[in-house]
């Protein structure tokens, strides 16, 4: 099962997001079934980050520029929204800031348990509790017990690409219920500070997917990898007892390592990355045979097993509308209105050529990332001929559908 990470990357932010995706890739059990995706705002982080192992860099919709006037929220959502467009596809996704950090060899395969085998939903890390160091006392709190957007696993069981995360930090909302509160972790009368992810809690509830939310150890406290800091803004989460995942905090304002405390955050990471990659075995190791039902075997004439080598399923945000059991045409057309959202369409199977066609732009220009894991490259066109896109096989690609035709946009 391969996993899929997304973070969100800036200029100011590449030495950060470098730094956790060698992370990731040192302390993996299976690293070849790892994959990034940066969400860059602007052609500096764009450039740098595409040439790093197993990462594709994708152009943040509406910031094409290094610098940009919107705050750094609505950046931070749009990456996320963006990342969530792309989880259709059946297999595992992590979203999580550049500046976070996994500390425990074999943390892609604890999340390979926890959300295939255990069945939970979301994996992630929580908001500090009330009265602790960043959130102090008052009645206006982030949600608390749900995971948030800093580091969060996503199973493929559920999906993701109608969550919204969108902040609205002009006006708080009111716990006004003990449905509210067990919703949102606050008590009734206390206000949910809507910064972004703050749907996260009631899109779980409204759909009946569980989570597991890691609880914040601070530096002073209980924290054992970054035990002693002087920057309780720093953050520790724990797994089963083992540390998970560290995060540095305030990296809008603070260069990777330009200063004494993120300089003293990293140096207490890397010292423990190290010791956890000398380790002869893994915290966690999946066994992928196991709870996974195996299928009865199917006699099939030779006509059927011919028929076979010729197939095709296709889903667009994760609905199947060309199902494994018919056989592959030569070309399908993609019917769908639209809108402001990305479209996200995978393709599977095993055929000589496919030409897929999806709605001209008749009004204004149209996003849709293509998901090719077959052995074939597929052609995307419009239905009305023009500009056509060729999706490599096993690439997954953003394409932009405009009055010319199809693109393919980074």
């Amino acid at each position: 099962m391969k996993i899929h990470v997304h973070a969100s990357v800036g200029k100011n932010s590449i030495g950060y997001a470098t730094f956790m995706w060698e992370a990731m890739q040192r302390l993996a059990t299976r690293p070849s079934v790892l994959f990034l995706n940066a969400h860059c705002i602007g052609p500096t982080a764009r450039e740098q980050m595409k040439a790093l192992p197993h990462t594709t860099a994708h152009q943040v919709p509406g910031f094409k520029n290094d610098s940009h006037e919107l705050g750094g929220s609505v950046v931070h959502a749009t990456s996320i929204e963006q990342a969530l467009a792309m989880t259709a596809d059946g297999e595992i996704h992590v979203i999580c800031d550049s500046d976070t950090a996994v500390l425990a060899k074999g943390w892609d395969d604890c999340i390979r348990i926890k959300l295939l085998d255990k069945g939970i939903g979301m994996l992630g890390t929580c908001y500090e509790d009330i009265g602790g160091f960043s959130s102090g006392k008052g009645n206006i709190q982030a949600y608390k017990g749900t995971p948030n957007a800093t580091w969060m696993a996503l199973s493929p069981a559920h999906s993701w690409t109608s969550l919204s995360v969108s902040p609205k930090l002009d006006k708080n909302l009111r716990i006004e219920n003990e449905e509210m509160s067990k919703t949102y972790g606050l008590p009734v009368g206390h206000e949910l500070l809507r910064d972004v992810g703050w749907q996260i809690p009631e899109y779980l509830r409204s759909k009946n997917i569980t989570c597991m939310g890691l609880k914040q150890l601070k530096p002073s406290k209980t924290a054992r990898v970054l035990k002693g800091l002087s920057a309780d803004y720093n953050e520790e989460f724990n797994v089963d007892g083992t540390p998970f995942v560290a995060h540095q905090g305030k990296s809008r304002k603070l260069a990777f390592r330009s200063d004494g405390a993120s300089a003293k955050f990293y140096d207490a990471v890397g010292v423990w990355i190290e010791k956890q990659a000398l380790l002869n075995e893994p915290h966690w190791l999946w066994h992928p045979e196991l709870g996974i039902p195996k299928e009865p075997p199917v006699e099939r004439s030779k006509k059927t097993e011919e028929t076979m080598k010729q197939w095709l399923k296709a889903t667009l945000d994760g609905n199947a509308f060309w199902p494994r059991n018919r056989q592959a045409p030569s070309s399908i057309d993609v019917t769908f209105m639209p809108d402001n959202a990305c479209k996200n369409l995978r393709l599977e199977g095993q055929f000589k050529e496919l030409v897929v066609r999806v709605p001209d732009a008749v009004v204004k220009p149209h996003l849709m990332t293509v998901r090719n894991t077959t052995l074939t490259a597929v052609i995307v066109t419009t239905a009305s001929g023009a500009h056509a896109a060729t999706v490599p096989c096993e690439t997954c690609w953003q394409i932009i559908v405009d009055v010319d035709g199809v693109w393919h946009v980074e």
